[in-house]
């Protein structure tokens, strides 16, 4: 909620502001254009204030608003950290989803959620039963993720990839990230969330039990894959789960995956309660 003098209030603030280009080497930067339309003039940011914000390559840093001019901010960049790992810092897997392309309004939503809880990437992909007019929003979808990492705060740094224009596609990608992640020593998990029970006898924790480093999640649209596409990622190494007994739209389906492997796989300690009771 904004104060009377057009100022946000602490619990409505700015988690970090997404820096798209480096500071220069005496540490400063100028904000102008959209940049600087959404500091000054939506966040009413002034000289002195300072922010939470990322560069480009997912770093954390201070930025000091210097001074504020006409048309641009002139600010100061503190470095808190090195360069950001990849790696999730919180010690879960790197999640990368991927999506067949709903109705689009289901889609920039999808992408927001996905964003929110952390996904290291997005892979939208067509497949039978996407929807028909589907249209690939790139530069949209890659907007949403950067208001999105801004307002939560996120230090994964989401991105958006090029879509995909069939299952097969789709299974390329998965493949190809599949294999630079064996070149590197990392282990990689690959589910597909499925609603119906016939075929699905997959289970989370037996699913993440060997800690993956990268998990794959596959997504249908409205009405789901069809069987034969289910039978291809099958093949591919997939393993299907049940999302349960209630039908999920596709938004909240995706959103509900993610928060569940990645709490799954965090909380990977505390599985063997019987052992926590004993001591």
């Amino acid at each position: 909620m904004r104060q009377p003098d057009g100022r946000w209030s602490e619990t409505e603030k700015l988690k970090q502001f997404l820096l798209r280009d480096f500071p220069s080497p005496d540490g400063r930067i100028i904000l102008s254009g959209k940049d600087y339309h959404y500091l000054a003039r939506v966040r009413r940011v002034k000289a002195g204030d300072v922010l939470d914000a990322a560069l480009p390559d997912g770093s954390p840093a201070r930025l000091t608003v210097i001074s504020a001019e006409e048309n641009a901010l002139l600010c100061g960049v503190r470095v808190e950290e090195t360069p950001a790992e990849q790696k999730r810092e919180d010690g879960g897997p790197l999640i990368i989803l991927l999506q067949a392309v709903p109705q689009p309004a289901k889609m920039d939503l999808l992408v927001r959620q996905a964003t929110e809880g952390g996904v290291y990437a997005i892979v939208p992909f067509v497949s039978r039963y996407s929807f028909k007019a589907a249209t690939f929003r790139l530069e949209r979808w890659r907007r949403i993720v950067r208001e999105a990492r801004q307002q939560s705060g996120s230090p994964v740094a989401t991105t958006v990839e090029e879509p995909r224009g069939s299952v097969d596609e789709a299974l390329a990608y998965y493949r190809e990230a599949r294999t630079q992640a064996a070149a590197r020593g990392e282990n990689t998990a690959a589910l597909l969330l499925h609603e119906k029970e016939k075929g699905a006898d997959g289970s989370f924790h037996r699913a993440l039990a060997f800690r993956p480093d990268t998990v794959f999640v596959v997504i249908g649209p409205e009405g789901g894959l069809a069987d034969e596409e289910t039978a291809d990622f099958v093949q591919n190494g997939f393993v299907v789960i049940n999302m349960g007994p209630n039908v999920l739209r596709v938004e909240t389906a995706a959103a509900w995956a993610v928060g569940v492997v990645s709490v799954t796989a965090r909380e990977f300690a505390f599985w063997k309660l019987g052992e926590l009771w004993k001591s």
